[in-house]
């Protein structure tokens, strides 16, 4: 009778998660519409600070496979050579878990996790909030990526994120939606791909919280600015630490698309 009690108590306990995670969902949890983004997430900019960027193209079927509302990538280009894929996304329909997290799409894919951590994406300006860091390793390959998504005002990388963002919303008719701002590059050690990252991701950041929330200062050029004085729209990102040229093993190497490559070359959603 005594083993029946506690299992009969663990059971209630799993019944009250369970409800209480969904009712995070509905009757005041769940929003009657979820607002795209005020703003073109297509239109990236092209130049940012030393960083030059260009459209990659992104097959068909894996747009559809990710289910986003918009999908853009480009692959940006330092003055000494070193590259980054950036990825965005644009969801308008999501649950708790945040759409396509990296951790589980890389991991999916043979990707082996050597380390991840947290970092504010902005050292300077902690309103631009955290991302997730991972340093992944596959047949000797090292790549690191730096994502978050962009949740109204908030920046979050997990579920737990997610969900302490939606309690703040709950009884509010309409939500934002979510924007996956992954970056993805390869370098000789984690300390030199984060300061590679964050050098793009700074003003990434700046960028992704415009184009929903109205408050934050505008970041690239005004929106009055003659069509013929910005054929390429450009961002300043101010470095606190001028970022380091490129060792040997950085020259010529590229990445051809954010999502996980596979043994083929193929992607895979990311």
């Amino acid at each position: 009778m005594k083993g029946m009690s506690i299992r009969l108590i663990i059971l209630a306990i799993v019944i009250v998660g369970i409800s209480y995670t969904a009712s995070t969902m509905r009757e005041g949890g769940r929003p009657n519409t979820i607002v795209p983004p005020k703003g073109d997430t297509t239109a990236i900019p092209i130049e940012i600070g030393q960083w030059t960027g260009e459209e990659t193209s992104l097959d068909p079927k894996l747009f559809e496979a990710i289910g986003a509302k918009s999908v853009s990538d480009r692959k940006f280009t330092s003055s000494y050579g070193q590259t980054i894929s950036l990825h965005v996304a644009v969801f308008v329909d999501y649950e708790l878990q945040p759409p396509h997290p990296p951790i589980i799409c890389y991991t999916n894919n043979g990707w082996n996790i050597a380390n991840r951590k947290v970092i504010q994406i902005d050292p300077d300006d902690k309103s631009t909030g955290e991302a997730q860091m991972l340093s992944l390793e596959r047949d000797g390959k090292n790549i690191f990526l730096l994502y978050w998504y962009q949740f109204g005002d908030s920046a979050v990388y997990d579920t737990n994120g997610a969900r302490k963002h939606m309690r703040s919303l709950r009884g509010v008719p309409d939500w934002p939606s979510m924007i996956k701002i992954m970056l993805q590059t390869a370098a000789p050690s984690e300390k030199e791909a984060k300061e590679l990252l964050i050098s793009l991701a700074r003003p990434l950041a700046k960028w992704s919280r415009n184009l929903q929330d109205p408050k934050v200062e505008k970041v690239g050029p005004a929106e009055s600015s003659p069509p013929s004085e910005t054929p390429s729209e450009k961002l300043d990102a101010t470095q606190s630490n001028e970022t380091q040229g490129p060792t040997d093993s950085q020259q010529g190497e590229t990445e051809k698309s954010i999502a996980a490559p596979s043994d083929e070359g193929t992607t895979t959603s990311p």
